[in-house]
Protein backbone atom coordinates (compact mmCIF):
# COMPACT_ATOMS: atom_id res chain seq x y z
CA UNK A 1 0.00 0.00 0.00
CA UNK A 2 2.53 2.14 0.98
CA UNK A 3 4.60 1.83 -2.30
CA UNK A 4 1.04 2.64 -4.31
CA UNK A 5 1.25 5.67 -2.56
CA UNK A 6 4.52 6.61 -3.57
CA UNK A 7 3.86 5.64 -6.89
CA UNK A 8 0.76 7.68 -7.13
CA UNK A 9 2.78 10.91 -5.77
CA UNK A 10 5.63 10.14 -8.94
CA UNK A 11 2.67 10.07 -11.11
CA UNK A 12 1.50 13.83 -9.84
CA UNK A 13 5.40 14.95 -9.60
CA UNK A 14 5.56 13.75 -13.15
CA UNK A 15 2.45 15.52 -14.75
CA UNK A 16 3.18 18.47 -13.16
CA UNK A 17 6.99 18.71 -14.49
CA UNK A 18 7.30 21.93 -16.74
CA UNK A 19 11.18 22.34 -18.53
CA UNK A 20 11.53 25.46 -20.69
CA UNK A 21 13.48 25.30 -23.92
CA UNK A 22 17.02 24.43 -23.62
CA UNK A 23 17.19 23.08 -20.21
CA UNK A 24 17.10 19.49 -18.88
CA UNK A 25 13.35 18.39 -17.61
CA UNK A 26 14.84 15.70 -15.68
CA UNK A 27 14.39 15.58 -12.16
CA UNK A 28 17.52 13.91 -11.43
CA UNK A 29 19.49 15.99 -9.17
CA UNK A 30 16.25 17.72 -7.64
CA UNK A 31 14.45 17.55 -4.31
CA UNK A 32 10.50 18.00 -4.36
CA UNK A 33 8.42 18.53 -1.02
CA UNK A 34 5.38 18.60 -0.65
CA UNK A 35 3.00 19.80 2.59
CA UNK A 36 -0.23 18.48 1.15
CA UNK A 37 -1.38 15.88 -0.67
CA UNK A 38 -5.00 14.21 -2.03
CA UNK A 39 -5.84 10.64 -1.50
CA UNK A 40 -8.30 9.14 -4.19
CA UNK A 41 -9.17 12.38 -4.83
CA UNK A 42 -9.68 14.07 -1.80
CA UNK A 43 -7.74 16.49 0.55
CA UNK A 44 -5.69 14.67 2.80
CA UNK A 45 -4.32 16.73 6.16
CA UNK A 46 -0.77 15.72 6.90
CA UNK A 47 0.82 14.91 10.42
CA UNK A 48 1.57 18.50 11.64
CA UNK A 49 5.23 19.72 11.40
CA UNK A 50 5.66 17.44 8.33
CA UNK A 51 6.09 16.99 4.70
CA UNK A 52 6.67 14.86 1.99
CA UNK A 53 10.09 14.50 0.30
CA UNK A 54 10.85 13.08 -2.79
CA UNK A 55 14.50 13.19 -3.65
CA UNK A 56 16.18 12.12 -7.24
CA UNK A 57 19.88 11.25 -6.72
CA UNK A 58 22.05 12.30 -9.48
CA UNK A 59 22.79 8.54 -9.52
CA UNK A 60 19.26 7.36 -9.77
CA UNK A 61 18.14 6.67 -6.51
CA UNK A 62 15.17 7.68 -4.93
CA UNK A 63 15.05 8.42 -1.80
CA UNK A 64 11.40 9.33 -0.37
CA UNK A 65 10.18 10.60 3.68
CA UNK A 66 7.25 10.64 4.72
CA UNK A 67 7.79 12.24 8.58
CA UNK A 68 8.55 8.65 9.57
CA UNK A 69 10.37 5.78 7.17
CA UNK A 70 12.26 6.37 4.10
CA UNK A 71 12.09 4.25 1.10
CA UNK A 72 14.86 4.02 -1.18
CA UNK A 73 15.02 2.44 -4.81
CA UNK A 74 16.86 2.51 -7.63
CA UNK A 75 14.62 4.57 -10.44
CA UNK A 76 14.45 4.43 -14.24
CA UNK A 77 12.52 7.76 -15.72
CA UNK A 78 13.51 5.87 -19.80
CA UNK A 79 10.38 6.45 -22.04
CA UNK A 80 8.76 9.68 -19.99
CA UNK A 81 8.03 6.98 -16.92
CA UNK A 82 8.97 6.56 -13.50
CA UNK A 83 10.01 2.88 -13.13
CA UNK A 84 11.49 1.96 -9.25
CA UNK A 85 13.54 -0.92 -9.03
CA UNK A 86 13.55 -2.99 -5.86
CA UNK A 87 12.78 -1.20 -2.92
CA UNK A 88 14.00 -0.83 0.58
CA UNK A 89 12.01 1.07 3.30
CA UNK A 90 13.22 1.39 7.23
CA UNK A 91 10.77 -0.19 9.47
CA UNK A 92 10.88 2.45 12.78
CA UNK A 93 8.21 2.80 15.13
CA UNK A 94 7.03 6.80 14.84
CA UNK A 95 3.89 7.31 16.96
CA UNK A 96 0.69 7.44 16.00
CA UNK A 97 -0.11 9.49 12.96
CA UNK A 98 3.54 9.25 11.21
CA UNK A 99 3.78 5.92 10.78
CA UNK A 100 0.08 5.88 9.38
CA UNK A 101 1.46 8.80 7.04
CA UNK A 102 3.94 6.52 5.88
Amino acid sequence: MRLLAVLAILLALAACGSGTAGTDPSPLGHVYLSDSVTDQGKPRQLVAGTQISLNFTQDNRLIVQAGCNTINAPVDLGGGKVALGETEMTLMGCGPGRSEQD
